[in-house]
């Protein structure tokens, strides 16, 4: 389940990026769907260590917060265009959907009973 999760989280990376820069897409709602899976599969990823369903929750989230932080660095450092420029609004949904993803994944994980 370790490789899995990693990997998904890999494939997530990539074709966020590549979806955001290359193709030029800045739709925040198109994003949502990213943090939600992301927060999912990084609840998956952490629980196969941790074997603790708060445990992994509370990781999903400091990893949501490090990927805003990154987010911010990113435009502040890098991008340095306001069309780019991080909105509390956009952090704060993304914090959510990131959180929601890992719940879904605490449910789906009960449901399967994995221990």
């Amino acid at each position: 389940m370790r490789f899995y999760s990693l990997l998904g989280l890999i494939i997530l990376f990539v074709v966020a990026n590549i979806s955001g820069f290359i193709l030029n897409i800045r739709n925040d709602k198109f994003f949502n769907y990213f943090h939600f899976l992301g927060g999912l599969v990084v609840t998956i990823f952490f629980f196969s260590f941790t074997n603790n369903y708060l445990t992994a929750l509370a990781l999903t989230f400091i990893t949501g917060i490090l990927w805003e932080v990154y987010e911010w660095v990113s435009w502040k450092y890098f991008l340095k265009k306001k069309k780019y420029k991080p909105m509390k609004k956009d952090t704060k949904n993304d914090l959510v959907l990131d959180m929601v993803g890992g719940v879904v994944a605490l449910i789906i994980l009960t449901l399967v009973n994995v221990k």
